[in-house]
């Protein structure tokens, strides 16, 4: 169950339990001595003794839910205060060489031309551009046929 949900039927909960059960469960012995005082005894059970156990329980579910809203915030704020750890590798020379070749370029270029720039096999470009997208410092984008290096 989402946050919001919770918040919303807690919410109900408590209008429910403030402006209709406590003062039903005021007026409803009232009412049956009314009713006995008039010759009508058709409740065996007080009704009164219904709308409290009602009232008791819409208290239990509200609390419940509060409890469970809130831990589930104490357990949210623990995860990410939490510090995560992050390997770094130091870039490779031809990784380097392709950013700074992207640099002088303006900021991007075809996969093909850093392919023949710096004399690459294409699965040897392929990788380095894969390595340099998963670690954030270039974009790669299909433009037709040709592949566009893009530095962040």
């Amino acid at each position: 169950m989402d946050k919001e949900l919770t918040i919303l039927i807690f919410i109900l909960v408590l209008i429910l339990l403030i402006f209709i059960l406590v003062p039903l469960t005021f007026m409803f012995p009232m009412f049956q001595m009314h009713m006995q005082m008039m010759g009508y005894s058709f409740l065996p059970f007080p009704l009164f003794f219904v709308f409290l156990i009602i009232a008791i329980i819409a208290l239990i579910v509200g609390l419940v839910l509060v409890i469970r809203y809130v831990f589930e915030k104490e357990t949210t704020k623990k995860e990410t205060n939490e510090v995560k750890k992050v390997y770094v590798f130091p870039l490779t020379e031809e990784e380097k060489k392709v950013i700074e070749f992207l640099k002088q370029n303006e900021g991007k270029s075809e996969q093909k031309i850093i392919q023949k720039t710096f004399n690459l096999s294409k699965v040897k470009t392929h990788r380095i551009l894969t390595r340099l997208e998963s670690r954030g410092i270039i974009i790669r984008a299909k433009r037709g046929r040709e592949m566009m290096v893009i530095l962040k």
